[in-house]
């Protein structure tokens, strides 16, 4: 893969508070904690020598990778092929509130083998505030503490107590952690980062990191079937509702800065800042924000692309800001309807 890869090359996980990359390489990128807007945690997608990176990978030069969503939710699952195993890297952030803040956030990396054999390495290099930010690191047995003089974060083992130690651990010049770990057809272990927190380190078991799995995965499923559009775009109309819904915050965490500049302008209009409230919502402080247009480029196999107009409508309700976004119209480019009216909460 490229030094910089496309952003098409990610997938995208978030909480609904923050967010992270995942290349298709099996590296985490970017990543900022606690909010979207926050100094930066890894940020190898600006600066591949510099930003830090979070990288699953297996340890062969030579490997397949192929990226793709679990159905209907925001967990990219990245396969990699090898002439020994086939190997699957699971990424998510559990949500655990779509309304209020939290100070710390989980991400969850489920490593499993296939088929065969697989030989993984894992490198945990952070970059607090882009790198300016001193840390040390401290290894346990179940896991690592990096702490620096204004950020925490550590990263536990998935693994039962009884499991054998198979990874091979060491810590560099630059306090970033590598370790190698063997697994056989049918065995999981993982890892979990917690920001905001210097220990102690407490090891996670594989039951644990699934129901954590069944929850994220509940929760996008259950927020996704609100969505009244059932016509033959209905992947591509979810996949961007999961999308915007994951780089839209809660307005409500307390934060001074505000991130969200789609929820800011809404808010603005809410409170009739452009002098032309909607007449049908701007009573009680509801507002509309008028339309907004962008393209969707859709191509499907053994057929031309076909390029569809998405006019979208936020609507935001209260003095809060709470934004939800409607998919008002779908039109070809010659103008002739798809759908038309179809909620997406």
């Amino acid at each position: 893969m490229a030094d910089y890869p496309l952003i098409a090359d990610h997938g995208l996980i978030g909480d609904l508070q923050t967010a992270a990359l995942v290349a298709t390489d099996g590296s985490i990128d970017w990543f900022c904690a606690p909010r979207f807007d926050s100094p930066s945690v890894f940020g190898a997608l600006l600066d591949k020598d510099r930003g830090g990176h979070f990288r699953v990978r297996p340890t062969t030069e030579i490997f397949t990778s192929k990226q793709l969503y679990f159905p209907d939710t925001a967990v990219p699952v990245t396969r990699f092929m090898t002439e020994a195993g086939v190997g699957e890297l699971v990424d998510f952030m559990p949500v655990s509130s779509s309304k209020t803040g939290s100070k710390t956030h989980r991400l969850v990396r489920m490593l499993r083998c296939i088929w065969g054999r697989l030989t993984f390495a894992l490198d945990i290099a952070p970059r607090f505030d882009y790198g300016r930010e001193f840390f040390e690191t401290h290894l346990t047995e179940d896991g690592a503490v990096f702490e620096g003089s204004r950020t925490s974060m550590t990263v536990a083992l998935i693994r039962e107590p009884e499991d054998e130690r198979r990874a091979r651990t060491r810590v560099d010049a630059h306090s970033d952690v590598h370790a190698e770990v063997q697994l056989e057809a049918g065995e999981m272990r993982g890892l979990v980062l917690e920001t905001r927190t210097a220990g102690p380190v407490r090891a996670v078991r594989v039951a644990e990191a699934w129901r954590l799995f069944d929850e994220t995965v509940d929760f996008w499923e259950a927020w996704l079937g609100r969505s009244t559009y059932a016509g033959r775009w209905r992947e591509a109309v979810n996949r961007s509702a999961i999308t915007l819904k994951l780089t839209s915050r809660p307005t409500d965490t307390g934060s001074t800065r505000t991130g969200d500049r789609v929820a800011q302008i809404a808010r603005r209009i809410a409170d009739g800042g452009d002098g032309r409230p909607d007449s049908t919502e701007a009573s009680g402080g509801r507002g509309c924000l008028r339309h907004l247009h962008t393209r969707l480029q859709l191509v499907h196999s053994g057929s031309q692309s076909v390029s569809l107009r998405l006019e979208l409508r936020l609507r935001v309700v209260g003095k809060l800001g709470q934004v939800s976004l409607e998919l008002a119209e779908v039109t070809r480019d010659n103008g002739h309807p798809v759908l038309a009216d179809v909620g997406v909460p």
